[in-house]
């Protein structure tokens, strides 16, 4: 009867360093920038709020920020996401997916603010052109306000995020991607004769006028 425990004892202390030995070498991370994909172990920079990663962007000869986690467990009541983080421009919201055999149980592959409640009032900066990967499914958040132009965002950035009641477009945004809000109706704000009317006009959505 000993025997046999220490057997598996000892069979169980193989295995896991094995298996931890393969997932170094198996493990793959993917981006996916809807006109490609990096692939490969990227690095992962973090603050004390964010995690991000860094793409080269030729345009600019420069390396831009994209946020993949929101670690803050207290949420203001307002959150001001960062236009530069650690003098990396801030573009994009991403979801940043880990297949490993860690992701078989309940490895991390969420949004940037998926399924957090506490979230409730979001300000974009300008910088932001990019929102991917269920940014905000199964959030918390109420309202929205979108300071610049989005060149593309994904169908799944408000999925199941049944509070939002207000998207604020601001008077400097003359292109925005296809919200699609799964049978909920948000109020969309913005000044008057402005791209937001023209917007909530063309996407069947109620418009209100800044006051």
């Amino acid at each position: 009867m000993m025997t046999d425990i220490l057997e598996k004892i000892l069979a169980f202390l193989i295995i896991i360093p094995l298996l931890l030995w393969l997932q170094y070498f198996l493990k793959t991370e993917k981006m996916n920038f809807r006109g490609y994909e990096i692939s490969g172990k990227q690095t992962v920079f973090k603050t004390s709020k964010y995690d991000y990663v860094l793409k080269y962007d030729y345009n600019s000869n420069s390396r831009k920020a994209y946020l993949i986690r929101y670690k803050e467990k207290k949420v203001p009541e307002i959150l001001n996401i960062p236009s530069t983080i650690r003098g990396h421009t801030v573009e994009g919201l991403f979801k940043y997916s880990v297949f490993s055999f860690a992701s078989f149980f309940g490895g991390d592959s969420n949004g940037v603010f998926e399924n957090n409640k506490e979230i409730k009032n979001v300000i974009l900066p300008e910088t932001i052109n990019y929102i991917y990967g269920g940014a905000f499914d199964n959030s918390g958040i109420e309202s929205i306000t979108f300071n610049g132009n989005i060149k593309d965002i994904t169908s799944d950035c408000f999925k199941s995020s049944n509070k939002l009641e207000k998207i604020i477009i601001n008077k400097k945004v003359t292109e925005l991607g296809e919200l699609i809000f799964e049978g909920r109706y948000p109020i969309i704000y913005g000044e008057k004769g402005s791209y937001a009317e023209e917007y909530a006009k063309s996407i069947g959505r109620t418009f209100e006028p800044l006051q």
